[in-house]
């Protein structure tokens, strides 16, 4: 299946998903709750994929159609896996990233991130892979193709 959009998005991908709230006084008295993400530094990665994701799109609107994304989030390996020699040690070679944040909470600070860019809503997105590995690089990579009626039912590949 032909990807109608790729893109690796540069940074470190942080998680969405939970909320804090804090209660104060309108100008009116009266009380209101501000809400706002617990990890202090999703609003900035959101930006960084917001802004690739307006550059891989190149002034083309929004995908309309039901979607498939294959996405593949870059984690930075801990310093534990390395030796005072900055080597990476052997029992940590492991590639996938086995530790927190989960995909499920990366996965929807990104989506997010891209609504009204390169689709009109992450709604449209009907399959989906998510993997979450430690790399040299970190970032998000992305492939967007429209979804396929039968191929998609069960799998993308």
């Amino acid at each position: 299946m032909t990807p109608i959009l790729t893109v690796f998005i540069p940074g470190v991908p942080r998680a969405g998903g939970s909320k804090r709230a804090f209660p104060f006084r309108k100008a009116d008295g009266s009380l209101g709750v501000r809400v706002t993400d617990a990890n202090d530094y999703v609003m900035l990665w959101r930006s960084v994929v917001s802004d690739f994701g307006k550059r891989a799109m190149a002034g083309r609107e929004p995908f309309t159609d039901a979607l498939a994304i294959e996405v593949v989030f870059a984690l930075p390996r801990p310093k534990a896996h390395f030796n005072k020699a900055g080597v990476l040690t052997e029992k940590h070679t492991l590639t996938f990233a086995t530790k927190k944040p989960d995909c499920t909470k990366l996965l929807r600070a990104f989506e997010d991130a891209l609504i009204g860019i390169i689709w009109h809503d992450d709604s449209q997105i009907v399959a989906q892979t998510v993997r979450k590995i430690y790399a040299t690089a970190s970032g998000a990579h992305l492939r967007v193709r429209y979804a396929d009626p039968i191929h998609d039912l069960f799998s993308l590949d």
